[in-house]
């Protein structure tokens, strides 16, 4: 499970050196740390869109 963490935030230009965790995947998107509203904000922004209303 790290080393496909790890490769995917390299992918993301992330460093894997050092990190706080969660690190949490979001419809692909990494993000670390993020605040709840971010997290939740990006799933909406998914869910308009494939109900086509973006």
């Amino acid at each position: 499970m790290a080393d496909l963490l790890h490769s995917r935030m390299q992918a993301s230009d992330i460093s894997t050196a050092r990190y706080d965790l969660p690190v949490i995947d979001v419809n692909g998107q990494l993000m670390m740390r993020p605040e709840l509203d971010v997290v939740l904000g990006r799933y909406k922004d998914k869910l308009y869109e494939q109900a086509g209303y973006r």
